[in-house]
C-alpha cells in the first residue's frame, strides 16, 4: 500500500505542477502605421492589411503566464490559394530572441500524457475503494474476563456479508462516477484543442482562422519591465507585422 501511496502523490503531483506562482503579464497590442485598431466582441484587435491579404490579430483576453494565445484570421484577397498554420506564425523579443510556438500535434500529446496519468490515479483511487470496501464486513478485537481463575483474554473476530455487501455496492458506484467523470474531462478537453490553429488552405476570397498558442522564454517571464513583442503573420508571400507589449501585473 506504501507504494501505492507514493504513485497517487506522484500523480497529484504531476497534475499541479503547472500551478503556482507564476508570473502574470498583460498583453497589449499596438498598431503599427498603416494599420487600424478596432474591437471586435469587446476584444482589442489590429487589422493589417497588404496587396494580397489581410490578418486581424486579437488581443490576447485575460493574463499571460507561461503560455499565452493569440487569436487570428487571415483574408486572401490575391487570386491564388494559400495556406495559414501555426508554421505562418512567428514570436521574438524586440532584442531578437524567439518565442516558441506551440503546435496543435505538441498539445494534442501533451493532452495524451495528461489523460494517462489521471487515469493512473484514477485507477489508483478505485483500487483503494475497492480495498477499503472488502474488508467492511470484518470485525474483530479483544475481550477480557474475570472468573473463578483470575482473568482471561482472549480474541474474536466475525463477518457480516449484509455490511460487506453495502459497502462493496457503494464503492462501485464512486467508482464509476469517478471514471465517468474522467472521462467527461478528456472529452472537453480534446473539444477546447480544437479551435487551435491547424494548416489549412484558403482559396482565393476567403478567409480563415484559429488559435495559436506560444510559450515565453524564461528571461522573459522573470522581467519586471515590460517586454517588447513582434508578432510575424506569413500569407503567401507577403508579411504582417505586429507590435505587442507584455505589461507584468
Amino acid at each position: 500500500m506504501k507504494r501505492l501511496v507514493k504513485i497517487a502523490v506522484a500523480c497529484a503531483l504531476f497534475g499541479s505542477s503547472t500551478a503556482g506562482h507564476a508570473a502574470k503579464f498583460k498583453f497589449d497590442l499596438d498598431a503599427e502605421p498603416g494599420q487600424h485598431s478596432r474591437m471586435d466582441h469587446g476584444m482589442k484587435a489590429i487589422d493589417s492589411d497588404e496587396a494580397k491579404s489581410s490578418v486581424r490579430l486579437f488581443e490576447t483576453e485575460g493574463t499571460v503566464k507561461k503560455r499565452g494565445t493569440l487569436m487570428l484570421y487571415a483574408l486572401n484577397a490575391g487570386s491564388e490559394p494559400v495556406n495559414l498554420g501555426v508554421e505562418n506564425v512567428t514570436m521574438e523579443t524586440s532584442s531578437g530572441e524567439p518565442i516558441e510556438m506551440i503546435s496543435y500535434e505538441r498539445l494534442v500529446k501533451e493532452e495524451k500524457k495528461r489523460r494517462a496519468w489521471a487515469a493512473v490515479a484514477a485507477g489508483l483511487s478505485a483500487m483503494s475503494n475497492s480495498l477499503a470496501a472488502s474488508n467492511a464486513g470484518y470485525t474483530n478485537g479483544t475481550v477480557s474476563a474475570y472468573g473463578s481463575g483470575g482473568w482471561a483474554t482472549g480474541t474474536y473476530s466475525g463477518y457480516n456479508g449484509g455490511q460487506a455487501y453495502a459497502a462493496q455496492s457503494i464503492a462501485n458506484a464512486q467508482n464509476q462516477a469517478n471514471f465517468q467523470r474522467l472521462a467527461e474531462t478528456n472529452a472537453a478537453a480534446m473539444q477546447a484543442l480544437r479551435v487551435n490553429l491547424r494548416t489549412t488552405t484558403i482559396d482565393p476570397g476567403n478567409s480563415f482562422g484559429g488559435q495559436v498558442m506560444y510559450e515565453l522564454p524564461k528571461d522573459v517571464r522573470s522581467s519586471k519591465e515590460p517586454v517588447t513583442i513582434l508578432i510575424h503573420v506569413k500569407i503567401g508571400d507577403e508579411m504582417h507585422d505586429f507590435l505587442a507589449h507584455l505589461v507584468r501585473q
